[in-house]
């Protein structure tokens, strides 16, 4: 079977785990996993852990809906209008670090956010211990085109993938990929906003897909499938989001699924998704319009249940499962830029067999606004 890792269904490259490449999401004719096939694709043992992370959404769409109610009832107490804030209102609005859907861009404003994530996993059993290293560089682009819809794509114009294994009897293999990802595209509509001087509210449904940057039926390498830099497969995914922002707050929620594409005789599992972000002010600790630059901590958290692989129309018995991540960083924000970096901690990793697990992740991130 072909071990492979898994990726973030919508972190873009930035974010991966031992199932599948970023590239390597893919299914069978355009069809959807459901609830029943994923429980059947889940062994008994982790469908307690499944049960869990599954309660740690609703909890999340839980938190989300309570703080809309509470936006809604501050907003009918203040009796003010739901206009833009003007411009340098003090509002944080930092983001998040290890996620792109609730990244905020004015309208008729452009973005440029590069993004460079080295990640590292392991697995050991008895045949020996293997060993995986990456290196993903990802160019983030984001446009407003109107207040309510904005547009994103990102690219992964540098994915470089290493693997190493060192058997029981001390034997030592490597293999090394680099190339083009591929990219994902998605667009953001908000379908409610309140806002004055003292909060923003916005939820907004997601749609987009991720398409092969290289279009061949050629192979970047004689690597397997889940190793090489690009899938060649076209997986369309779709979501929420929420937004909630204070003067010293900020806080980002997505939640959502994307369905796996067939390429190559490869189909990574389908994906369901649930990311948080938490930011909070340091400094200054007095803000005005005025205000030239802020320095934030942030926590992000990364949930992921994923399906079982599908090669040479066999289930791989080593991937699929659950991951949690919780990131913690620091961002410093201005009008025109942004340093952000975060440190990628795995939390939970209930994944299937052999997979290899996460061992640790990290992101570093300089954004221009145009």
């Amino acid at each position: 079977m072909q071990r492979g890792r898994a990726t973030h269904p919508i972190s873009s490259v930035v974010w991966r785990n031992p199932q599948q490449g970023w590239a390597k999401i893919s299914a069978s004719p355009m069809r959807l996993t459901t609830v029943w096939h994923l429980r059947r694709a889940i062994r008994p043992h982790h469908r307690g852990t499944l049960w869990v992370c599954s309660r740690i959404v609703w909890l999340i769409l839980a938190l989300m809906l309570w703080v809309a109610t509470e936006a809604l009832a501050a907003a009918d107490q203040l009796q003010v209008e739901q206009s833009t804030p003007a411009e340098g209102s003090p509002l944080a609005s930092a983001g998040p670090i290890t996620f792109l859907t609730t990244l905020r861009v004015s309208t008729g404003r452009l973005f440029l956010m590069n993004i460079t994530n080295p990640a590292g996993m392991s697995m050991a059993s008895a045949s020996g211990r293997e060993n995986d290293f990456s290196l993903n560089e990802l160019l983030d682009i984001g446009y407003g085109i109107t207040p309510d819809l904005q547009v994103f794509a990102a690219f992964p114009w540098f994915v470089y993938k290493s693997v190493s294994e060192v058997t029981a009897t001390g034997h030592a293999t490597k293999l090394a990929t680099e190339g083009l990802g591929d990219a994902l595209l998605f667009g953001r509509y908000t379908i409610f906003r309140a806002e004055n001087d003292k909060f923003a509210l916005d939820i907004a449904p997601i749609a987009g897909i991720k398409a092969p940057t290289v279009m061949s039926n050629t192979r970047f390498s004689a690597a397997s499938a889940p190793f090489e830099p690009g899938s060649g497969a076209w997986d369309p995914l779709t979501g929420m989001t929420f937004v909630w922002q204070t003067i010293d707050w900020e806080l980002d929620a997505d939640a959502g699924y994307r369905v796996n594409t067939t390429a190559h005789d490869f189909r990574a599992g389908n994906a369901m998704f649930a990311d948080m972000s938490v930011q909070r002010r340091i400094w200054p600790l007095q803000v005005s319009p005025g205000s030239a630059g802020f320095l934030y901590a942030t926590l992000d958290s990364n949930f992921a249940g994923l399906a079982q692989n599908i090669a040479h129309k066999c289930a791989d018995p080593d991937s699929g499962g659950t991951l949690w991540f919780l990131d913690p960083g620091i961002q410093y924000i201005t009008a025109h830029f942004a340093l952000k970096a975060a440190i990628q901690l795995p939390t939970v990793t209930a994944l299937h067999g052999h997979a290899l697990r996460p061992d640790y992740g990290a992101f570093l991130c300089i954004r221009v606004d145009l």
